[in-house]
């Protein structure tokens, strides 16, 4: 609602709730950062950046090594997505929730890279998306890619 006042609504409360906090407005946030700022330089601690340097070199070569991409280089997830809607005749999100074991937002980004790709229908409401490609157009893609 604005100016420090919201509407929340509990789970299983037939009406929201007006909550009322303090405004900040972005002035007063943006003077506070810059107040804190002129206090003093940062003072890092050298073994903690050093860490998070390693670790952030380990992710970008795991993220490299061979079989973690796909045929499109995308989630690794996405051929055993496209074998799995291929294999049920149906591309749908709660089927491949079930089928690969993944959560609600990961299975409709899968979904949504195989519309980008070609490979799906768009939404149509409740019912599960079109298969746009054949399981032997799908092998050959594949195997392109691979090969």
């Amino acid at each position: 609602m604005g100016k420090g006042d919201m509407l929340f609504l509990p789970f299983g409360a037939s009406h929201p709730f007006r909550i009322q906090g303090c405004f900040i407005s972005s002035d007063e946030i943006e003077a506070v950062c810059e107040f804190v700022k002129k206090q003093g330089a940062p003072g890092y601690d050298q073994a903690v950046l050093d860490k998070v340097n390693k670790a952030s070199e380990s992710i970008g070569k795991s993220a490299k090594k061979p079989g973690a991409e796909n045929a499109f280089g995308d989630d690794p997830l996405l051929n055993e997505a496209i074998d799995a809607i291929m294999e049920m005749k149906m591309a749908s999100t709660s089927g491949l929730q079930r089928r690969l074991k993944v959560g609600y937002a990961r299975a409709g980004r899968l979904i949504d890279l195989m519309e980008e790709k070609g490979i799906v229908g768009p939404f149509q409401g409740s019912k599960p998306r079109q298969i746009l490609i054949s399981e032997q157009a799908w092998q050959e893609m594949k195997m392109n890619r691979e090969g």
